[in-house]
């Protein structure tokens, strides 16, 4: 069972891709902070937010390390 990342901890990790998903709505697809450094396909957008007004949804669909809601 991996242990719930803090919401500072995601804010941080999403800071060093340039994103903040409180200042973005709709969904978006991004490389993982979490493991696309490790992948042979270093490029591909494995991260998927969906940002709203209640808060944000994200998933890492290669990692199971790195995902979460935040309302």
């Amino acid at each position: 069972m991996t242990r719930r990342l803090s919401l500072d901890e995601v804010l941080r990790m999403f800071a060093r891709i340039g994103f903040d998903p409180r200042s973005h709505s709709g969904t978006h697809e991004l490389r993982c902070p979490a493991c696309s450094h490790l992948r042979r396909k270093k490029t591909h957008k494995c991260l998927s937010i969906r940002c709203d007004a209640d808060g944000f949804f994200f998933r890492c669909f290669h990692c199971d390390e790195f995902h979460g809601s935040y309302r």
